[in-house]
Formats: C-alpha cells, structure tokens, sequence
C-alpha cells in the first residue's frame, strides 16, 4: 500500500488572506543568482518535478519513496502577520530517475525533466552537483489553492510522532526556560523528512480531496 513523506519546502511567504498565498520559494546560490537565476523553483508544477539529494540524511525518508508513493509538501505562511505551517501540495509519484539515467539516455532536454531547477542548474553550470534524483508527480498530484492547517491537531489526528519517535512534548522549554511555540517545535520535528505510512497517508489525501486544487496533474 502506499506510503507518504512529508517534505518542507520554500521560504516564509506573507500574504493578506489565506486564499492569496504564494510559494516563496529559497534564493538560488549566488552563482546561479549571476545568471539571473533568482530562485530555486522546486518543486514545480507544469510538469510536476521536484528534485532532490537522497542522499543527505535529512532526506532519507525521502529517498525510500518509490513510484505510486506520495510526497506531501509543506511551507510556512505568514497569513496577516500570523506565522503558521501549511501542507500545500502532493505528488503521486510516478517515476523517480537520477541525474545519472537522466544524462544516459539524452533526457536533460526533455520537457518533462527540463523545467526542474536542478537540471536548469546543470545546463547552466556543467560543474553543478549531479548527485540529485527527480521525482515526477502522476495523475492526482496538486498544488491547493487552500493548503492545510498543520497545527497541533493536525500532527495529533495523524498521528504522526515527534522526531526520535515518542510523543510530542508540547510544553517543551529552551534553555533559558523559555516555552518554545508550536510552530517553532512543529519545525524542529518536521525539519527533516517524515515518513507517513499508509493509514496516514489515506487520512491526508482524504484532506486534499475536500480542499480546491490551484493545478492538477
């Protein structure tokens, strides 16, 4: 059955409503940047890719997602001054290649890779980072125009532990006895990828489907 990961991407992005928010997604490195390269868009969705390093810790749970699996994409919104995270999106995954097999079969420029910002780096850059894989959203991947409250509630009714695997501690303190806020232990236990397994895979798609879709695959 199919299995999840939750996935944080993009920057802090403000916006007046709900309804108006954006993706902000990371500044680009500075070399890309003086090629006029901006921002790093991944993922994105005119043809659904979203590349990454399966091979950094941080994404292990990651790198065990195959074909039919689901990737769960979350971001912090500032939505009238209130910071908060969001689930804005998913992919079905429908195929996961690396740069490798990308290179060998003469696929940089197909369409359905070349838009992802990691083989835009490596057409700009030949000496780019190549150790990346891609993931390609199938049928049912999408970008909400509502994304998902992820508080409390949503970690607790998911059921999803905290980091070493345990419960949450809500009422954690720093070292200065100051209490950390949900959204700041929401990040630290979702900093690195989590894995879903697929009672809470089926509970969050179960979500997206009562939410309107900004783009459907």
């Amino acid at each position: 059955m199919a299995q999840g990961v939750l996935v944080n991407v993009g920057d802090p992005s403000p916006c007046h409503q709900l309804r108006d928010w954006q993706i902000r997604w990371i500044r680009e490195e500075p070399r890309y940047r003086a090629l006029d390269v901006p921002r790093h868009v991944d993922p994105e969705f005119r043809s659904f890719t979203y590349g990454d390093y399966p091979w950094k810790p941080a994404k292990a749970n990651l790198a065990k997602m195959e074909v039919g699996d689901w990737i769960f994409f979350n971001e912090t919104l500032i939505v009238a001054g209130a910071k908060l995270r969001f689930v804005i999106a998913c992919f079905q995954i429908e195929e996961r290649i690396s740069y490798q097999d990308l290179a060998g079969r003469g696929l940089l420029t197909d369409p359905r890779y070349a838009g992802n910002a990691h083989v835009r780096r490596n057409a700009l850059l030949p000496d780019s980072d190549t150790r990346f894989t891609i993931w390609r959203g199938g049928p049912g991947s999408r970008l909400l125009a509502e994304p998902i409250l992820m508080d409390r509630a949503f970690v607790e009714e998911i059921g999803l532990p905290s980091q070493n695997g345990g419960p949450w501690d809500w009422t954690q303190r720093d070292r200065n006895g100051r209490a950390f806020t949900e959204l700041q232990l929401i990040g630290f236990h979702t900093r690195a990828t989590r894995r879903l397994d697929h009672v809470q895979t089926s509970w969050l798609l179960r979500r997206f489907d009562a939410v309107p879709a900004r783009a459907v695959r």
